[in-house]
């Protein structure tokens, strides 16, 4: 089996069509089709859904894009890991974060540049995610949720869910919620998205209630404070509260609820000629930040 062939096949499912991979690589839309074909062939399976519109995984292709994407990453870091290793590479690469500030992933940057130390990381916290990669000369970005431009790769990297948490001196005060529903009287913490919209229809898979906001605030930080305080009962992904529940300074209520899952990406531009720089950044975040994700999952 071709590598070429398992890359092109990881590019397609990235970039949702032939034709888009095709201007990418600057080869004819036949010649991707046709080595998709090939792949299929080889493997005794349909990966993709075809119409004249639209291009989807079958489910067997969504799970063989599971598998061997992993294994693709690893290889083109391996291969990039030597080239970098004869050739020293540098440059200033400038990456767009998510206003929370978790530690770990500045720890992930951290051993990055020691393995690549002539390698500058400028880091860009935004509310807007992948909209600032114009507005201010972004080169990758971590961005949640849906990716809504066409001239951008976003690799899924990642889910985490949401939590409903709150602190002791809280429940102490309140006494724990013992149903969904509870949260419509009580007093919640929630967050006002980049587009105005607050978070406060809160959806499980019990149902969903439209909770009692007392604080609300546009930065994850500063709702992670506020729920420490006590100042309210908070829904938020389980990365940035893990740290906070392991130092018992939150716990999880209503555990029984499970909540709806945001999806992470690692953002680039589409375009070729990425700096060795650039895709050892993304080669690296793509394996590494999947470990920090899944240890952030809440027991």
């Amino acid at each position: 089996m071709r590598t070429e062939n398992l890359e092109l096949f990881i590019r397609v499912v990235d970039l949702g069509s032939f034709a888009a991979v095709a201007k990418l690589l600057e080869l004819p839309r036949a010649n991707v089709s046709r080595r998709i074909a090939e792949l299929e062939a080889e493997l005794g399976i349909i990966l993709f859904n075809r119409s004249t519109r639209h291009l989807s995984l079958t489910p067997l292709g969504q799970q063989f894009y599971k598998d061997t994407s992993r294994v693709v990453d690893a290889w083109t870091l391996a291969l990039n890991n030597l080239t970098a290793a004869t050739n020293a590479p540098s440059g200033c690469v400038k990456l767009g974060m998510p206003p929370s500030n978790d530690i770990r992933i500045l720890s992930l940057i951290a051993e990055f540049q020691s393995r690549f130390p002539d390698i500058e990381v400028e880091l860009h916290y935004t509310h807007n995610g992948y909209q600032d990669f114009h507005r201010v000369g972004l080169d990758i970005a971590l961005h949640y949720g849906e990716v809504g431009a066409s001239d951008l790769i976003a690799k899924k990297v990642a889910t985490s869910t949401k939590k409903i948490i709150a602190s002791p001196g809280f429940i102490e005060r309140y006494g724990p919620p013992n149903v969904l529903q509870d949260l419509s009287v009580m007093p919640c913490a929630c967050y006002r998205w980049p587009s105005g919209e607050v978070e406060d229809l809160w959806e499980t898979n019990t149902g969903r209630v439209k909770v009692n906001r007392k604080i609300v605030t546009n930065n994850y930080d500063t709702l992670l404070k506020a729920i420490i305080d006590g100042m309210g009962v908070g829904y938020v992904p389980a990365l940035l509260a893990q740290s906070a529940l392991k130092n018992n300074e939150i716990v999880q209520i209503l555990p029984g609820e499970e909540l709806e899952a945001s999806d992470a990406y690692i953002v680039y531009p589409k375009r070729d000629g990425l700096t060795l720089a650039h895709q050892l950044l993304v080669d690296y975040l793509n394996l590494e930040i999947p470990k920090l994700i899944s240890s952030s999952r809440f027991s």
